[in-house]
C-alpha cells in the first residue's frame, strides 16, 4: 500500500499539523458527520522543523523570554503571550540546548493566540551560516 502521508509531503510540502489533518480527511472521506471545515494550508518557501529552543525576544520596550517552536531558515513560531503586532520589528535570540546561540531581526508576519510567527529579516553571515548548519541538521 502506498504510504498515504508521504505523498502528501512530496506534494505539499506542508508542515506535519496540515499532514495529519489532511490524512485524516482522506481516511475519513464520507463518514465525516456535518461540513468539513477548511483547512489553511500555508505557502511556505522553507520547511519547518519541530524544535523547543529558549528565545529571548526584545521588542524594543520590553524584553520577553519565550519559547521558539519550530524553525525553518527564514523563519521561526515563538510560543507566548505577550501581544505584538503584525508587522512590528523585533530581536530575537535563540538558544540550543548546546547552548548554541543565533541573533537576528525579523518582523512578526502571523499572530496568533498561543504566539507569533516570525520571518528573519537581518542576520549577520556568522549567525545565518551557523543557524543554516543547525536547521539542516534537524
Amino acid at each position: 500500500m502506498i504510504d498515504k502521508l508521504s505523498i502528501i509531503k512530496k506534494i505539499l510540502e506542508s508542515d506535519e499539523e496540515t499532514d495529519k489533518k489532511i490524512l485524516f480527511l482522506l481516511e475519513n472521506k464520507g463518514k465525516i458527520a456535518g461540513p468539513v471545515s477548511k483547512i489553511h494550508i500555508e505557502e511556505r518557501e522553507h520547511q519547518r522543523k519541530s524544535v523547543v529552543l529558549n528565545a529571548s525576544v526584545n521588542t524594543g520596550k520590553e524584553r520577553i523570554q519565550a519559547r521558539a517552536e519550530d524553525v525553518s531558515i527564514s523563519g521561526v513560531f515563538i510560543r507566548t503571550e505577550k501581544k505584538i503586532s503584525i508587522g512590528e520589528s523585533i530581536a530575537i535570540r535563540l538558544i540550543s540546548q548546546d547552548d548554541e546561540e543565533f541573533a537576528f531581526i525579523s518582523e512578526v508576519v502571523r499572530v496568533e493566540p498561543k504566539g507569533i510567527g516570525v520571518l528573519i529579516k537581518n542576520i549577520s553571515s556568522v549567525h545565518q551560516e551557523r543557524f543554516h548548519k543547525f536547521v539542516q541538521k534537524m
